[in-house]
């Protein structure tokens, strides 16, 4: 059965990705005012991130928006029809948290496998959520999802003003 406030969830998620790109943290000068995605990648270039248990904490749970993102959007799918541009939306926010190309040339590098293997992760669970996504009971999970984001955003937003 497919939800009946998809297009509500829809409008919701498009929020969640605008939030997402707009600043999190606002510093007196235009460079240092950063959104969650250059929060993640400034914050893992802190020392104490690097040494932390487990590291890059922080980077981790301001990275965790997108991948719960892709959850929440595939199982928001209305209908069989629009699975082509479902599978579409998840390919392109799965490609958007991929690191840079230095990754092949740097594998030993703990910030890019993060990146990584998020990405990976994000679409090989949004793919499998679109695919048995009737077997599931989808209202718990998109309550779970979303409460695990706001969590989340929120405790990686506060590691991160802390550095």
């Amino acid at each position: 059965m497919p939800p009946k406030h998809s297009q509500g969830i829809h409008l919701l998620l498009i929020l969640a990705v605008a939030g997402y790109l707009l600043p999190w943290i606002a510093a007196p000068t235009a460079p240092l005012t950063l959104n969650a995605y250059d929060l993640a990648e400034w914050s893992s270039l802190h020392p104490s991130q690097q040494t932390s248990t487990p590291p890059l904490t922080a980077p981790l749970l301001l990275r965790l928006q997108l991948p719960i993102i892709i959850g929440i959007f595939a199982l928001s799918r209305r209908t069989a029809q629009a699975r082509w541009l479902t599978l579409t939306v998840l390919a392109a926010l799965a490609i958007a948290q991929l690191p840079p190309l230095e990754f092949v040339n740097s594998l030993d590098d703990g910030n890019y496998r993060q990146q990584f293997v998020l990405a990976a992760a994000s679409f090989a669970a949004g793919l499998a959520l679109l695919r048995w996504r009737a077997a599931f009971r989808w209202q718990p999970m998109l309550a779970g999802l979303a409460a695990a984001g706001t969590l989340s955003a929120l405790a990686g937003q506060q590691q991160a003003q802390h550095l």
